[in-house]
């Protein structure tokens, strides 16, 4: 199985693609100008999803639900990314799966108001990386190990009912 988590916004994304052996297979910290219009932003967002679904085969999108600042034109641009990769797993027909913030640091680093720096402290040791990693790309792997620990778990509680 392949994972591709999004720590979508419009300025930085942070993307990373792992696979269910806990191995990183590719991170990204996408930038995107802002002197660049709003519609070249969201296709350049979009694009690169495309590419990296289909590069990797990817089977499913987790997405951090992000939606929490108090800046209404914040919210506007992260709605306006999220859609951007929503719509390219759409159009690849792989499912998304959307995890809060909270969500995902409970069960990354067991502390669900962890910082930047104890959920990039946390992946390095889950996935044993050594490599460059910026804020967005630390949310992005802890958004694919929360998928990849709650698959688990739900695959365990379904055979022990069997």
């Amino acid at each position: 199985m392949i994972i591709m988590g999004v720590d979508s916004a419009l300025g930085q994304a942070g993307i990373a693609i792992i696979n269910d052996k806990r191995e990183v297979l590719y991170t990204l910290n996408l930038k995107t100008s802002n002197k660049d219009t709003l519609q070249y932003r969201l296709a350049d967002l979009y694009l690169k999803a495309i590419e990296l679904i289909q590069d990797y085969k990817v089977d499913v999108m987790v997405i951090e639900d992000n939606f929490f600042a108090k800046n209404a034109a914040t919210v506007k641009r992260l709605a306006n990314a999220f859609a951007a990769f929503l719509l390219a797993a759409e159009i690849n027909r792989i499912p998304t799966v959307v995890y809060a913030p909270a969500s995902h640091k409970a069960v990354t680093v067991r502390n669900s108001k962890a910082t930047k720096e104890q959920t990039e402290q946390c992946v390095r040791n889950i996935f044993a990386f050594t490599g460059k990693l910026t804020d967005n790309e630390a949310d992005a792997l802890s958004l694919a190990n929360c998928y990849l620990v709650k698959e688990v778990e739900k695959k365990k509680k379904e055979d022990d009912v069997e």
